[in-house]
């Protein structure tokens, strides 16, 4: 039986990743530059800092850049459309269909407490979840499994009694690696690329009402954890 829901925060309950590409992908087309886009998304879901996109754009350059303005100028751009963005299409709806069907949810997010709260706060949705597992509650981050097994420490549960939302290919992994089912929610960076150990691929919570996911789940039964290299 399912008892909890755990989401990841980044690209999946709030669109930070679009407009993040979106300016890093501006800031190196005004110097002449391509930001590659698969080594843009073998970074979506890891550790803060694990790809630096100004660096290599200066690299790329040949030097010559100034490194504190670029990062300066492109942080602007992009806390401007993030003032702009609400939660994802149908979260909302996901929150209050799982508190009618008594789930706990959770965020379990690889970013700082202070990113995911600052959002969640801003938007007065923080209440509506019971735990917040980020970055400082584990030793590693995604794809290794610790935050999803601190999640599940910390709801008192077991991994089959909890779906995962994920939005990247290293989270899937994290969440698999725990032995939790996961729900692939590609967003616009996301939907471009292969997800074969997603145990479930929708198109949006919008489009894919929580009832009728919690019934595919239970359909499914329960899958086994994939193995961590």
């Amino acid at each position: 039986m399912v008892k909890a829901l755990l989401f990841d925060f980044d690209g999946l309950l709030f669109d930070t990743e679009t407009p993040e590409y979106d300016t890093w992908r501006a800031m190196y087309a005004r110097h002449g530059q391509e930001l590659p886009f698969d080594r843009w998304t073998a970074a979506i879901g890891l550790a803060w800092g694990s790809y630096d996109p100004c660096r290599e754009l200066v690299a790329m350059a040949g030097g010559g850049l100034d490194p504190e303005t670029i990062r300066v100028e492109r942080r602007q751009a992009f806390h401007g459309l993030l003032a702009q963005q609400g939660l994802m299409p149908g979260v909302e709806q996901y929150l209050a269909d799982a508190r009618r069907l008594g789930l706990a949810c959770m965020v379990v997010s690889s970013s700082p407490r202070h990113w995911v709260t600052g959002h969640l706060d801003r938007l007065g949705t923080t209440v509506l979840f019971d735990h917040l597992i980020c970055a400082e509650d584990a030793e590693r981050l995604k794809p290794a499994p610790d935050l999803y097994l601190t999640a599940l420490d910390r709801a008192g549960i077991q991994a089959d009694e909890a779906v995962a939302f994920e939005d990247s290919v290293n989270g899937m992994l994290a969440a698999t690696r725990a032995g939790v089912y996961c729900v692939i929610v590609p967003n616009p960076i996301t939907r471009h690329l292969a997800f074969p150990d997603a145990h479930l691929l929708i198109t949006s919570l919008e489009d894919e009402p929580l009832e009728r996911v919690l019934r595919r789940v239970q359909g499914d039964g329960f899958k086994w954890a994939i193995e961590e290299d």
